[in-house]
């Protein structure tokens, strides 16, 4: 079973105010034709505010995880099944295009396009560098004033791509890529990267008995 993580995360810094955070990751698992992401779910914490004679309480999401669902389904099928946890004996059918949408924050072509202007490049090691960027024109703030991307000739192969036209012109994969705003008066200082990574852990054996279990390893039920 081949594994994977894919990261979104944006820095953003209004002006005046501090640094924020935001983003999230979702593991994907390959086995034969079988696609498994793996969603963390995240447990919330209920905050209590006190307001002169009013108290107010809030739910906010924290950072630990509570528990895991499972999108599983067939390469080349439109549906497919959702399980709340490992034990959920009652999956729902869910559309693969609609989830898609749901969990990846991109879209082909965002990181490059024919306004970019290649302006230098930097060898990491010997498996992977950094091309660097810039627009030729930017009409406007919802240009990024600068794109990194990251190349990478060891990753495994895998089917996910963070730009397909990308990997389809190049030897190396696209592993990362991330959009710089500088912002000024009026728009944030802001940073949004999106990532894979080689996934190694002891959940791999854990996914693989489920799907044998549930028979999902060469047909859907």
């Amino acid at each position: 079973m081949n594994a994977i993580k894919y990261a979104f995360q944006a820095e953003i810094i209004p002006p005046g105010q501090k640094k924020q955070k935001i983003g999230g990751s979702v593991n994907i698992y390959y086995k034969g034709d079988i696609v498994v992401y793996e969603i963390p779910v995240f447990k919330t914490v209920d905050k209590q505010h006190t307001s002169g004679d009013t108290i107010t309480v809030e739910t906010e999401i924290s950072n630990e995880i509570d528990a895991y669902r499972y999108i599983i389904y067939k390469e080349g099928e439109d549906l497919g099944k959702q399980f709340f946890g490992l034990d959920d004996q009652s999956p729902t059918q869910v559309n693969i295009q609609h989830i898609n949408k749901e969990l990846f924050t991109y879209t082909e072509g965002l990181f490059y396009g024919d306004n970019d202007v290649f302006k230098e490049k930097h060898q990491k090691d010997q498996n992977s560098l950094v091309e660097v960027y810039v627009p030729k024109n930017k009409p406007d703030d919802s240009y990024n004033d600068t794109t990194y991307l990251y190349f990478n000739t060891k990753f495994p192969s895998v089917k996910f791509s963070l730009d397909k036209n990308l990997d389809s012109k190049r030897k190396d994969k696209l592993t990362k890529a991330v959009l710089v705003y500088n912002g000024n008066d009026t728009h944030p200082r802001m940073n949004l990267t999106f990532e894979i990574q080689v996934a190694l852990d002891n959940r791999i054996k854990i996914l693989t008995e489920f799907l044998i279990k549930r028979k999902y390893v060469n047909q859907m039920e």
